[in-house]
């Protein structure tokens, strides 16, 4: 009984999306051009805005910039966990309309990025390579190869890997194009004939997709 009145009282989707949005747009001339912040603003900020995203999604991220054309974009991130793809595109698709302000569900691909810069270390994608491995027929197994990898630094290897697919194929394709991946050295021994420049990677979902 008093689980299903806790139920009843229970905030819905809708109503968290509507009090984040509320907070939001109060609040939004803050988040119009952060990287002019100094580091301990914005760090202030980004704390601020997730205090507030959570009540809704704790699961969930964001990011903030501006387009070419000046408009200023939010996107709200699931930072790659598939099963909370739906949340961020659902409080997406609750906002209203914003003068000057752009939302959008997932990290987008981009058409012009530059590298990803993690301790010190900068990850060009002009740099890296990648093979397509064997695996069942209707799977997309890669493995990517860096010029620079060592073995103490794996980790870093992958979350830059990463972060640099999200640019070139957008949150979504990264998840659910590519059933598996694997970070490796680009060593001598790594035939030439196997490899392709990873920016053709797209090219290659593309076609993985058409033969279905």
């Amino acid at each position: 009984m008093f689980e299903a009145l806790k139920n009843i009282f229970k905030p819905s989707d809708e109503r968290r999306a509507l009090e984040f949005w509320t907070w939001f747009f109060a609040n939004e001339q803050h988040y119009r051009n952060m990287d002019e912040d100094g580091p301990d603003e914005r760090d202030h900020r980004i704390k601020v805005f997730l205090d507030h995203l959570a009540p809704y999604n704790h699961e969930l991220t964001f990011l903030t910039g501006t387009h070419a054309d000046g408009t200023h974009e939010l996107i709200i991130s699931a930072d790659g966990i598939q099963q909370h793809f739906w949340s961020a595109e659902y409080l997406v698709k609750s906002a209203p309309a914003l003068k000057g302000w752009r939302f959008i569900a997932l990290k987008p691909a981009q058409a012009d990025f530059g590298p990803v810069q993690l301790n010190d270390k900068t990850f060009d994608l002009d740099t890296l390579q990648f093979a397509r491995v064997q695996g069942e027929e209707d799977e997309l197994n890669v493995v990517i190869f860096h010029p620079s990898y060592e073995e103490d630094e794996q980790e870093l290897h992958v979350v830059a890997t990463y972060l640099l697919l999200d640019s070139l194929l957008g949150e979504r394709s990264v998840t659910e194009d590519i059933n598996g991946m694997d970070v490796k050295p680009l060593t001598p021994d790594v035939p030439t004939n196997v490899l392709r420049p990873l920016r053709a990677l797209p090219k290659l979902i593309a076609e993985h997709k058409r033969r279905g």
